[in-house]
């Protein structure tokens, strides 16, 4: 780990930290040596994820929370998506239903019928065609099922 925060790989860093040493040390120092070098940026947000919920206090959770803010990510207990997207779910549907009321636009309520008998049809039909196969092509025309 040591050689990829030399070289500059700060995500490659704090990936390993995080997926294979699975250590709030080497993550604690890759973040600090990331946001030394102004290069927080390069960190992928599952990674950011995972260290917001390792480090809830300290210098390394306020630079990862920082990071997630910057780039719009939600933030446990500062962002209720569920909500959110409920009302945006409410909002849209309410539009919808705004629209719909002025507008001509009326759903169908029941699809078309159905043609033919259904599935009975269908299997007296394949049955009919590989009757007929099995008596003309097999020399089979006195078998009980061809007569």
């Amino acid at each position: 780990m040591a050689s990829m925060l030399s070289a500059g790989d700060y995500n490659g860093a704090v990936a390993t930290a995080v997926s294979v040493y699975s250590s709030t040390v080497y993550a604690d120092q890759a973040v600090s040596a990331a946001a030394a070098a102004g290069r927080m940026g390069d960190i992928d947000d599952y990674d950011l994820k995972v260290l917001e919920h390792w480090f809830q206090t300290g210098q390394a959770g306020s630079l990862v929370r920082s990071e997630m803010r910057r780039r719009g990510l939600a933030i446990s207990g500062e962002d209720n998506a569920w909500a959110r997207d409920m009302q945006m779910i409410k909002s849209a549907n309410e539009r919808f239903n705004a629209a719909r009321s002025t507008s001509s636009y009326r759903p169908v309520e029941q699809g078309p019928a159905v043609s033919g008998s259904g599935p009975t049809d269908a299997i007296a039909k394949t049955r009919e065609k590989y009757r007929d196969a099995h008596c003309t092509m097999n020399n089979n025309a006195n078998r009980y099922l061809c007569q």
